[in-house]
């Protein structure tokens, strides 16, 4: 027979993989990465410069666990991003800019360009997950907590909402398997999400046509 534990879930293993994929490196656009993404590009108020985000690393580690803990330091790593400053003639607006740039027109492009320079730059302090799941703040080890009820169900980012316009369930709103059996016995069978609510998730299960028993998507 199988050991029990064997079939429990690894919390820490959940917390180290989730903290994993928030960290540069693991996806592309995902994470930390997205993060800066969302903020950038970064244009002066006369925009005659844009500041473009490129992408972003972990630096090696200075210090390991123990010597963190004899510094009284928090364990820590640099986080260095790449990122290009292009400068265009005076004159001409970035928005023209961009578009030479989407056109492909590099002869052109290279004529409203006063420079470009890409260089890293060290952005900011990442704390780094120990290989328990914990975080060393200032000699400190702290516990990240694991709260499976908090997790349970899903939340929509947006109204759900009837052919008429009704709304059916506020954005935010914690869907439970009771509230998705409400829904359900109200008359709700299927319904058409935004493809920008769900770019970039995975599915929990394997995606089946109904009709033929295809497999449309995989878990």
């Amino acid at each position: 027979s199988v050991d029990a534990k064997d079939s429990l879930l690894d919390l820490v293993k959940v917390q180290k993989e989730s903290y994993k994929s928030f960290t540069p490196g693991s996806y592309d656009n995902e994470g930390l990465e997205s993060v800066f993404h969302s903020v950038f590009p970064v244009n002066d108020p006369l925009h005659g410069a844009t500041i473009k985000f490129i992408s972003c690393r972990i630096d090696d580690l200075k210090y390991d666990e123990s010597e963190c803990i004899k510094r009284v330091i928090t364990f820590s790593a640099r986080v260095i991003a790449s990122i290009r400053l292009v400068v265009v003639q005076d004159g001409i607006p970035l928005d023209e800019y961009r578009s030479i740039k989407e056109s492909g027109d590099l002869s052109k492009l290279a004529s409203i360009v006063k420079f470009i320079e890409e260089q890293e730059v060290h952005l900011c302090e990442l704390p780094m997950m120990t290989d328990k799941g914990t975080f060393i703040i200032n000699v400190v080890e702290k516990k990240v907590p694991f709260i499976p009820d908090k997790f349970r169900g899903v939340r929509l980012p947006f109204d759900l909402m009837d052919v008429k316009g009704n709304v059916l369930l506020k954005a935010n709103v914690r869907v439970t398997s009771r509230l998705a059996k409400k829904l359900y016995d109200d008359g709700l069978k299927e319904y058409l999400v935004p493809f920008d609510s769900i770019c970039g998730l995975f599915l929990a299960e394997d995606s089946i046509d109904d009709v033929s028993s295809t497999k449309i998507l995989s878990a």
